[in-house]
């Protein structure tokens, strides 16, 4: 045997182990991937079938992305600003030209602690604006917010804005919405009871903020409203808890990975009520991932600004009720932030899927 043979027989040996390495890899992922559907179907079972039995956290390869939270006293509940949050209408990042070509998705939860209760107001109202720059913009509008509602009649009152679910169902909510911010709702995500936000922290194995939410945990840290500015600060903290969510989420994906973002996105629709479609999913996701997206930089948050005030409710027949007025002309500035010229506010049926380029971004999975 010469030596040109040898040779050959050597590259043969070292393509071979090489491919051996790569297909073990592939079936490593395989079974992990395959391990957390089946934790997050049961997850999902014990959320849909069972309103009394723990819903238990998963613990694995994908979500073991703790954050050191033991500087926090665990018995002192924290305000937004201790949890470093950043308001994006005060700090002045937001720019008319970032934000104009978009879609906006209506993220709301109910105060429904099951699915068996039929009618229910909102309890949270979050506007996720994405636009064609892969930025994302988060803000929350209190839910006692003074608007004009409809109800079921037609019947035009002032009431807050929680209540438009309550008395004309998600098409009165999605109304007053558009007409608070001055451009049209794209999709709806609906968190429909607190079983399903528990079945949401158990999917991410729990969220990191200044104690470690989880189960009935998450659930009472959510709402808390045991603060000076009640439930204004409840809205600040949300927006904390999204980011978070967000960061970790992005971080279980593999930054975006489009296999695993899938895999989460079909089963948390299970838990979920959504018109977001498989084909919006993709082009979001794309986006995103094409752009860089990070949630440490690109994820904004905010809170409606306003103030405190009172009004008398016909529709409840009481007086002197509490609600969130406001500020004046902010509504105005929230049309000019997300007007086009182009009125293109569903920029996503521009966007192009390049599926070579999702298979190369893929195998970074490896």
């Amino acid at each position: 045997m010469n030596r040109q043979e040898l040779w050959n027989i050597w590259k043969k040996m070292i393509f071979l182990i090489i491919f051996s390495f790569i297909i073990f890899l592939i079936l490593v992922n395989v079974f992990r991937i395959s391990l957390y559907m089946f934790e997050i179907n049961n997850v999902i079972s014990t959320a849909l079938k069972d309103d009394e039995r723990k819903i238990d956290i998963i613990n694995n390869h994908f979500n073991d992305y703790k954050e050191d939270v033991s500087s926090y006293d665990f018995n002192v509940a924290h305000s937004a600003n201790q949890l470093n949050y950043v308001d994006a209408f005060k700090n002045g990042n937001l720019k008319n030209s970032d934000w104009d070509e978009g879609i906006n998705i209506l993220l709301t939860g109910s105060d429904k602690y099951n699915s068996h209760e039929s009618r229910s107001r909102s309890d949270v109202i979050i506007i996720i604006r994405i636009n064609k720059h892969g930025q994302i913009l988060s803000f929350s509008i209190p839910r006692d917010t003074l608007i004009e509602v409809t109800d079921s009649r037609g019947r035009k009152y002032q009431d807050k804005i929680g209540h438009s679910m309550y008395w004309s169902g998600l098409d009165g909510l999605k109304d007053s919405v558009e007409k608070l911010i001055g451009s049209p709702i794209y999709r709806v995500v609906i968190i429909d009871n607190f079983r399903s936000f528990e079945a949401f922290l158990s999917i991410l194995g729990g969220v990191d903020i200044d104690k470690h939410l989880e189960g009935k945990l998450g659930i009472q840290w959510i709402r808390n409203r045991t603060f000076r500015f009640g439930d204004i600060e409840r809205c600040r903290r949300q927006q904390v808890f999204m980011k978070k969510a967000m960061t970790k989420l992005w971080k279980i994906t593999k930054g975006g990975n489009y296999f695993i973002s899938s895999v989460l996105f079909y089963n948390m629709r299970k838990v979920v009520q959504t018109d977001l479609t498989k084909d919006d999913f993709k082009k979001i996701w794309y986006l995103l991932k094409t752009t860089d997206f990070t949630p440490e930089t690109e994820l904004f948050t905010a809170v409606l600004p306003g103030h405190f005030g009172t009004y008398n409710s016909k529709l409840l027949r009481k007086n002197n009720l509490s609600c969130w007025m406001p500020e004046d002309g902010f509504s105005e500035k929230l049309h000019l932030l997300f007007y086009s010229a182009n009125r293109k506010d569903n920029f996503l049926k521009d966007v192009k899927i390049d599926k070579t380029k999702i298979l190369k971004m893929d195998l970074k999975l490896l």
